[in-house]
């Protein structure tokens, strides 16, 4: 038979079932909490404590973060789209546009805002480990002409 006749069949088949890449993406859905020893603050001082609540039902990306400091509790949410439709969300009355994608098994958001102190560029690169019982959330901050990098583990709970 000539590959034209197959190739309807084949399109039809992509379009029906999802792609091998698209099902190994992780669920990030569940409780975590910060292993300060196992994560790298930089120059950054660690908090007291960290938890993260995520609901994950792909594309749609929700988190609610309690981070403890010795000025107290702050409490963030946000939702991101992991399809690379834009977000916007405020976190600590900063205003963030943020581009989330999947690079194969990771997760790779980008975001945007602009401060007092001049822009801020964040990536963080989101990955399961030991078999989806840790979050490591690897990222570059550029605030204006500096750059940080850290490392945030969690344990799922």
């Amino acid at each position: 038979m000539p590959a034209a006749v197959f190739a309807p069949i084949f399109v039809v088949i992509l379009m029906v079932f999802p792609t091998v890449a698209e099902a190994q993406h992780p669920n990030f859905t569940g409780n975590w909490k910060l292993v300060p020893q196992a994560s790298n603050f930089a120059t950054a001082v660690p908090p007291k404590a960290m938890t993260m609540s995520i609901n994950h039902r792909d594309p749609a990306l929700m988190v609610r973060s309690v981070t403890t400091t010795a000025q107290g509790e702050q409490v963030s949410e946000y939702r991101w789209w992991t399809d690379g439709y834009p977000s916007a969300n405020t976190i600590r009355s900063i205003d963030y546009k943020t581009l989330v994608n999947w690079e194969r098994a990771t997760l790779v958001s980008k975001s945007k805002a602009t401060t007092a102190q001049g822009p801020i560029e964040m990536t963080d690169n989101w990955t399961l480990t030991e078999g989806g019982k840790r979050l490591s959330i690897y990222r570059i901050l550029r605030v204006g002409d500096r750059q940080v990098e850290q490392t945030y583990s969690y344990d799922r709970q």
